[in-house]
């Protein structure tokens, strides 16, 4: 599992997913952390709900997915890093709306 998949690790080339780079927080763990990337990544509502759908998330995994994406968007915001603190919140923000 990647570990932090946010915009700034993802390439899209021709709004196709072409790549994932900075893979310094590879871990074996949890496949919630990459779940987050629902909330870290997909703006509309109803794809973020598509994604977990197809992926056959369970309600677990979806909460387990829902702390991760709050803990990498607090992360972001706390970064200091102003384009990093855009994403956090956003991602923060969706959090709340499908809560």
């Amino acid at each position: 599992m990647h570990g932090d998949l946010h915009l700034r690790n993802v390439i899209v080339r021709d709004s196709s997913l072409a790549g994932l780079i900075d893979w310094g927080d590879l871990n074996g763990d949890d496949a919630a952390t990459d779940l987050a990337s629902a909330w870290m990544l997909i703006g509309d509502e109803g794809c973020r709900q598509q994604f977990l759908g197809i992926y056959n998330a369970s309600e677990a995994s979806v909460c387990r997915a829902m702390g991760w994406a709050i803990h990498l968007g607090l992360a972001l915001v706390e970064s200091g890093d102003s384009v990093h603190t855009r994403l956090g919140l956003s991602a923060l923000e969706r959090v709340v709306v499908d809560s």
